[in-house]
């Protein structure tokens, strides 16, 4: 899956928040992605944060200190969204630590 594929919608937030993609997998693995003028982000780049089974990580990513990352590009959303389509939860986190 690619990120121009999944339908944005209005952040519950809003306007806090802009617009909000999300996307859940079989294997439990998901992302929301947002943009907007309080979410880490700017013209070009998103926010992202992991999703397990449709929840935000409780514990967040360890290297990121935070359940959030800011100032991630489409090609990284796309790269992300491969990994968390194709791995297992515990791999998948792994490789968030390395973003």
């Amino acid at each position: 899956m690619k990120f121009k594929d999944i339908e944005p919608i209005q952040h519950p937030s809003y306007p806090l928040f802009d617009k909000q993609w999300k996307v859940e997998f079989e294997n439990g693995n998901g992302l929301s992605i947002v943009n907007g003028n309080h979410a880490y982000c700017d013209e070009d780049t998103y926010e992202i944060a992991p999703l397990y089974n449709g929840h935000l990580l409780s514990e967040g990513v360890d290297a990121w200190g935070d359940q959030v990352k800011g100032y991630i590009t489409e090609d990284q959303i796309n790269e992300i969204l491969e990994h968390a389509e194709n791995e297992k939860p515990e791999i998948f986190i792994k490789y968030l630590n390395t973003i």
